[in-house]
């Protein structure tokens, strides 16, 4: 029941896709052999589970898992089917926890390119002051603006403004502001504003003024946008400066509108240029000053480079990237995004460490990694520029002097955005660390079992503020800092401040039931149970594999990466996960396809997806749409699951240093495997030229972007088991389904394919090295599978247009005896069998008819919904 929950929760089906992404379908999957109920309490989903054989006390079964989706890859064994003996299996969140950053060069690039944002306008204003007027001064201003917007287009503009204040040297200084607006593209709205204020004299010793007012906004699209109140007291000398004041009171309410902009990721450079010309033909009646004025301006903002090589720093290495202002730190935040004075809160930030799912007879569970510090993450340094701002001024006065003015003012403009470093004395007491002085116990990162009902460590949880909520004390005013100190708040809502006064770190191992080591690939050639990667040939002998080190830079199985895990169970024995199957090359693509800006015919798309043939030349992708928008994320290799390699009882010694062999005391069994391939091609969508297709606004035909997923992994299938008295050899053919693309865009491959288990045999050790002369071993047990290909027929990756890999039947047979066959499994799958149409999914990416939604002009991309049943 635990496996299935762990199965369920951490690598739920929905990350399958045709060619299984960066994972194997064989190692997704796992049932222990006692699993005997035939319903998954936890789905609902139908269960079934068949024991095969059993080599020196290890048993090995076959499992099925109903509840297939439309994309799900067919294992080795065929479709919902799986025969696993156990592995850890990694949910990767994040960087990758084992990488180290610059000097073991574990990176993230990045490629970005867009076209320049050009907007340019001008602007025809008119001013006309109103004097003379009982009740004070006032002006009305007019405004007719024309701007164009290489991504948005021509828009018209017009705003009309009046304002009306009181005499100048009034006790009571009081003004009223209403302003009427109207755009094509933004709607109308409306802005009104009013304030009073006063002073009591204090003899020219010290004054007494006060302040208050409201100001609130409405547009036609977005409603009431704010409300902003005010009032303020201010006490002190005349000659003071009025910001020390007594006591002030604002609130600014936000309605229905985003406050912030989303953070610029990429450095951007900015040009912009003004142009003013005012005339004024002067008057001498009580409507004076009637001024006409004409504005013209330019920018354009571009991204000042394409592509950046970030080192990335995962959880177990963040005090490595702690001083790398351009490191990417292993963290995200929840509602992310830009904040000013009105944000309430700051986005929610959580380290993104990995989950391990560990399966295998006799064990289960799932665990990560927990840090012994606690520290301050930051985003990577970012600089965004101006090539410098021109503004040209020119006044014409028609009256008695006629006089013309030149103005001129270049503004530069510089913003960097990254980590806290100065006026942060918090810094210091909250920083990632490698070591502690103070103790030799003391662990940076170490792994544990998630759940697991332990004792805590009563120093390093009171220091961390135990449930309490805590948060940073900030100083006020000009220049503030963070204060080495915090504000914790309980449950009960009561706080108090706590002064930091010392590094948070654990001086203690962390306490732990199950304990897990990991030996690098460094270590592990010097120390690890296998010195380096045993290869057997698929369908080789058992003698002489090839070997394969464990460090090789070339091949992405970088030194510091982990290379072997041990999981202590209980009883003692230990569980060696010794071969890592990496995928050795990610890239995530987002291209824009959309119409040009003036073309309002949407581009050419079924469903969900998209073809881009037009778009592609060679290997090269040329965006289309309003922004020419192109994005690239490649990430270096890591691994995505650890097979189990051996498993040893309590009471093994390994007598000669060779690894598991039949001289050494105590049990063991020994798993064999066999790398298929070292560069196996897989991508999400499959089809050739075919990417995810995103929609955008449904009223603008010129921003639509689609996106594809591309990557190169091992893969890696069971050759043999080994124990002191018994060898199993699984038999392999190649399958007509489950090929790999021919390259990046997508495509089948026919030399890219992979294997399926035809035949699993059981010998005795001694006559299986020790054949009688000149004839070959009998088997003991030999278990036989049977396959067709009938299951979601239409499959593009298979070679003959048929379906998955459907498993039809198994039976076994006994030394040379056929018996067995008149006792074999059959298997029927009652129920449709749909042509595989992967438009045909909901959101649960389980099979789903378009029609079946009761919205027939709707498809499933439109609504992916789940229809519910009645009650």
């Amino acid at each position: 029941m635990l496996i299935a929950f762990l199965n369920q929760i951490l690598f739920p089906l929905t990350a399958f896709a045709l060619t299984s992404g960066p994972t194997q379908p064989e190692v997704q999957s796992f049932s222990p052999v006692g699993s005997s109920n035939l319903v998954d309490l936890f789905t609902g989903d139908f269960k079934y589970n068949i024991p095969l054989l059993d080599v020196g006390g290890y048993p090995v079964n076959l499992s099925y898992q109903s509840g297939v989706q439309m994309d799900q890859e067919a294992s080795w064994v065929g479709l919902g089917w799986n025969l696993n003996v156990g592995a850890i299996v990694r949910n990767l969140r994040g960087v990758p926890d084992e990488f180290g950053g610059g000097t073991v060069e574990d990176k993230v690039v990045h490629t970005r390119k867009m076209k320049p944002n050009k907007t340019w306008g001008v602007s025809l204003g008119k001013d006309t002051e109103l004097i003379g007027l009982n009740i004070g001064p006032g002006s009305v201003q007019g405004t007719l603006t024309l701007t164009h917007n290489n991504f948005t287009g021509f828009d018209m503009s017009r705003s009309l403004s009046t304002s009306l204040m009181a005499q100048e040297g009034a006790k009571h200084p009081w003004l009223v502001n209403l302003g009427v607006n109207n755009s094509a593209r933004n709607g109308s709205g409306v802005r009104a504003q009013a304030s009073y204020s006063g002073k009591m004299d204090g003899n020219g010793k010290r004054d007494f003024d006060y302040a208050t007012g409201v100001a609130s906004s409405i547009n036609s699209r977005s409603g009431m946008r704010s409300l902003n109140l005010n009032a303020g007291a201010f006490y002190g000398k005349p000659s003071a400066f009025k910001i020390f004041g007594l006591s002030s009171w604002s609130q600014n309410i936000q309605l229905a509108h985003a406050t912030y902009i989303p953070q610029i990721d990429f450095p951007m450079r900015t040009l912009s240029r003004n142009f003013s010309l005012k005339m004024g033909p002067g008057a001498t009646n009580w409507i004076a000053l009637d001024d006409a004025v004409i504005t013209g301006f330019s920018s354009i903002q571009k991204l000042k480079l394409n592509t950046i090589s970030s080192a990335a720093y995962g959880y177990l290495n963040l005090e490595k990237g702690k001083t790398d202002r351009n490191a990417i730190l292993d963290f995200n935040r929840e509602k992310d995004g830009g904040f000013s004075k009105e944000t309430p809160h700051l986005p929610l930030t959580n380290l993104t460490y990995d989950t391990y799912a560990v399966t295998g007879q006799g064990i289960s569970g799932a665990f990560r990694a927990f840090r012994g510090d606690v520290g301050v993450v930051f985003d990577q340094r970012v600089e965004t520029s101006s090539d410098g701002a021109a503004n040209f001024g020119l006044q014409i006065n028609k009256g008695g002097n006629n006089v013309i003015g030149m103005d001129w003012k270049p503004n530069w403009m510089s913003a960097e955005n990254g980590k806290w470093i100065a006026a942060n004395e918090m810094l210091s007491k909250v920083n990632f660390a490698g070591t502690n002085a103070n103790s030799p116990l003391y662990e940076a990162a170490t792994f544990r079992m998630m759940g697991e009902q332990t004792r805590s460590l009563d120093a390093f949880d009171q220091a961390r503020g135990n449930t309490d909520a805590v948060r940073p004390q900030l100083g006020n005013g000009l220049g503030a800092k963070a204060k080495a100190a915090w504000t914790r708040t309980s449950s009960d809502q009561n706080s108090q401040a706590s002064p930091v006064s010392n590094p948070i770190l654990r001086d203690a191992r962390m306490p732990g039931n199950t304990a897990i080591s990991v030996l690098s690939a460094g270590e592990a050639d010097d120390l690890g149970l296998a010195k380096s990667i045993p290869n057997y040939a698929v369908n080789g002998p058992l003698t002489s594999p090839s070997q394969l080190p464990r460090h090789d830079t070339a091949a992405g199985r970088k030194g510091h990466h982990p290379s072997e895990f041990t999981v202590l169970s209980g009883d003692g024995s230990r569980y060696i996960y010794g071969v890592p199957a990496y995928n050795t090359k990610q890239k995530d693509v987002s291209f824009s396809i959309g119409a040009a800006r003036l073309d309002t015919t949407p581009p050419n798309f079924s469903g969900s997806l998209y073809d881009y043939s037009s778009q592609i030349s060679g290997n090269t992708i040329t965006p289309k749409g309003r922004d020419g928008y192109l994005d690239v994320t490649e990430t270096d290799p890591f691994a995505h699951s650890y097979l189990l390699s051996a498993y040893l009882s309590a009471d093994y010694e390994d007598l000669t240093g060779d690894g598991p062999s039949p001289d050494d005391h105590g049990t063991y069994v020994k798993f064999n495997y066999s790398r298929d391939h070292a560069a196996y091609r897989w991508r999400v969508p499959f089809l050739q030229n075919h990417a995810k297709h995103n929609t955008g606004l449904r009223a603008d035909p010129s921003d639509d972007k689609v996106t594809y997923s591309y990557g190169e992994k091992e893969i890696w299938y069971l050759h043999s088991i080994e124990s002191r008295d018994y060898i199993a050899l699984f038999n392999l053919s190649s399958r007509e389904d489950g090929h790999g693309v021919a390259g990046e865009h997508g495509g089948i491959s026919a030399s890219m394919d992979l294997q399926r288990l035809d035949r699993i045999d059981l010998f005795a050790r001694r006559e299986y090295l020790n054949p009688p002369s000149g004839q070959a071993a009998i088997p003991i047990k030999s278990v036989h599978f049977v396959y067709d290909y009938t299951l979601c027929p239409g499959i593009p990756n298979n070679s003959q247009a048929g379906g998955k890999l459907t498993l039809k039947a198994i039976y076994s047979t006994f030394y040379q005896s056929q018996k067995g066959k008149m006792n074999s499994y059959r298997f029927h799958y009652d129920g449709s069998n749909p042509t595989y149409n992967i438009q045909e999914s909901d959101r649960w990416g389980f099979y789903t008819p378009s029609l079946s939604n009761n919205l027939n002009s709707l498809k499933n991309a439109d609504y992916p919904y789940v229809t519910q049943d009645a009650a």
